[in-house]
């Protein structure tokens, strides 16, 4: 084997790429004797590394696991967590459905002076979402709207637009647009998608008559957007506002 070669010396970022590579083909377990075999062989362990450890028990579910070597990382004065540490056991506490957990990291990342970034609070209020708890995605949505390091993005924008649309509530769907449009987010083709569907599902076609609705429009026919599930489809003549036909 290459390490028994009287060459050989162990290379931190050759252990990190083995180890991402293990956690994604989930061998949690082989990934934690590669890291106990990389000490054992002199490589300094980082927060980096262990970082990569507990993505590995993360993407296999095992939470528990990557919470156990999360106390191990609070023990170790050059291995403290960072960001990246608590961002990726947020993503797989919210995956996993385990919104108490979410809440003591929060809590403890407070404590550590840790600011969440956007990314991370994109994944924890669309779980937020999708589980129906509006209280807690309401808190985390108004924290980025006041935070000058994990400000809301179109991602952000995207993710409660589709929320409202999806349940029909079309009125707050709009209030949010408007509020995220004076937040200076600028909607992007997907953002469009989404109103297009909301508006078709509850068959609101008179909404298409605005400024932003000649814009959906022309976005729509341009990709070709059915604006109900099969029966309903959209024209655009020149010169004219947008006008649904139903399709015989």
């Amino acid at each position: 084997m290459l390490r028994e070669q009287p060459f050989y010396q162990p290379k931190e970022w050759t252990y990190m790429k083995l180890l991402v590579l293990l956690g994604k083909s989930g061998q949690p377990l082989r990934a934690h004797q590669l890291f106990d075999t990389m000490v054992e062989e002199g490589c300094e362990p980082t927060t980096e590394l262990y970082t990569a450890l507990l993505a590995s028990y993360c993407r296999s579910n095992l939470i528990d696991e990557a919470f156990s070597i999360l106390n191990q990382m609070k023990t170790l004065p050059r291995c403290q967590p960072d960001v990246f540490t608590y961002s990726t056991l947020l993503k797989a506490c919210v995956d996993a459905s385990r919104f108490e957990l979410v809440e003591s990291l929060y809590e403890e990342m407070d404590e550590r002076s840790i600011t969440p970034n956007t990314v991370t609070q994109n994944i924890v209020l669309s779980g937020y979402g999708k589980a129906g708890k509006f209280d807690q995605m309401e808190k985390v949505l108004s924290g980025m709207l006041e935070s000058t390091s994990s400000k809301p993005d179109v991602w952000t924008m995207n993710t409660i637009l589709r929320l409202f649309g999806n349940k029909g509530q079309i009125e707050i769907m709009e209030k949010w647009y408007e509020k995220f449009r004076n937040f200076g987010i600028e909607p992007e083709t997907r953002t469009f998608n989404i109103l297009i569907g909301a508006y078709g599902k509850k068959r609101m076609y008179d909404k298409m008559s605005s400024d932003d609705g000649e814009v959906l429009c022309r976005l729509g026919s341009q990709m070709q957007i059915h604006l109900s599930p099969s029966d309903q489809n959209f024209q655009v003549g020149h010169g004219q506002s947008c006008k649904f036909h139903r399709i015989s």
